[in-house]
């Protein structure tokens, strides 16, 4: 048997503190990465998210703009419309004031009034002249209403007069003439724009 006594060399022990604080500063690290990680992972999400409601904005505008375009052309048409319809109604009226005193003679009572004086101005009418009584007058008036070339008869007045010996009854109207009107009113709102 043998025995040495020599001294034994030290074994040196590793502490259990340091295996544990290389573990403790890896798991940390391991952390701040996966932290770090989710952090640029959102942070990528966020700016696409934000260009994506960047890029929906810039859309949004221009769609707004298409839409005053849109709107613009409704109107444009609209107006075009009406001025084909007018043009139209000219078309088919083409004798114009032959056709307006064609109405006005049938609108007359005859052998009981006549006209004295017409002045046409713009789409206004005015008329002035002789009937025997108030009921010719209302007869003519009511005649004029019915006509689909004139609109809103206005009596401006009605009196005595005597003419040639007789007794009878001067008066003056107002009328509107239709197809002038509608023509006005298309030129008017051309110009409004």
């Amino acid at each position: 048997m043998r025995i040495n006594l020599l001294p034994r060399e030290k074994a040196k022990k590793k502490s259990p503190y340091l295996d544990q604080g290389i573990f403790a500063v890896l798991v940390v690290c391991l952390a701040i990465v996966i932290v770090l990680g989710i952090w640029f992972y959102l942070q990528r999400s966020a700016d696409a998210l934000d260009r994506k409601i960047l890029d929906t904005k810039n859309e949004l505008k221009q769609l707004k703009k298409d839409e005053e375009k849109i709107t613009e052309l409704k109107k444009n048409t609209a107006l075009l419309e009406q001025k084909v319809k007018v043009i139209e109604q000219l078309e088919e009226n083409k004798s114009g004031p032959a056709k307006i005193l064609a109405s006005l003679s049938t609108g007359i009572v005859r052998e009981r009034m006549w006209l004295t004086n017409l002045k046409c101005q713009g789409a206004k009418l005015a008329l002035n002249g002789v009937a025997f009584d108030n009921e010719t007058i209302a007869q003519f008036m009511n005649n004029l209403e019915n006509s689909p070339e004139f609109e809103n008869v206005e009596l401006q007045f009605s009196e005595e007069a005597k003419v040639d010996d007789y007794l009878l009854k001067k008066f003056s109207l107002t009328t509107t003439l239709k197809a002038i009107k509608s023509l006005e009113s298309i030129q008017e709102a051309s110009t409004k724009r």
